[in-house]
């Protein structure tokens, strides 16, 4: 698989790779979704549903109540490609945010989280 194929079909957002790659940097660390919403910026419940998919994907181990999480990958490949995605994000950061905004959809889903909605009453 391909470093652009890899971000198209397992790298949902940015904040998946931004929480993918904060883990991947401290592999031995173990992080509750807390910690991971205060590192990036991000509301819990949008920390956990990054950490959850991450999880499913088999990048993360989770373990304990409540939930700690950890980078671990459980396919040598994908390690491989995460160390690229390392990689890419220290040399050209840019060419790679671009590379995830530019998969299908990505772009009308960041036009989304800017639109404002009704409350409900």
């Amino acid at each position: 698989m391909s470093l652009e194929e890899f971000i198209r079909t397992q790298l949902e957002s940015v904040d998946d790779l931004r929480a993918l790659l904060l883990l991947y940097a401290a592999p031995r660390q173990e992080w509750d979704v807390m910690s991971v919403a205060g590192k990036l910026y991000l509301p819990p419940e949008r920390a956990a549903a990054v950490l959850g998919r991450l999880a499913a994907k088999r990048f993360l181990v989770a373990e304990g109540e409540p939930l700690r999480y950890r980078f671990q990958a459980q396919a040598r490949e994908a390690e491989q490609l995460i160390a690229e995605l390392s990689e890419l994000d220290r040399e050209r950061p840019v060419t790679l945010i671009n590379m995830v905004y530019g998969r299908p959809g990505a772009v009308r889903a960041f036009a989304e989280a800017f639109k404002i909605k009704k409350k409900e009453n």
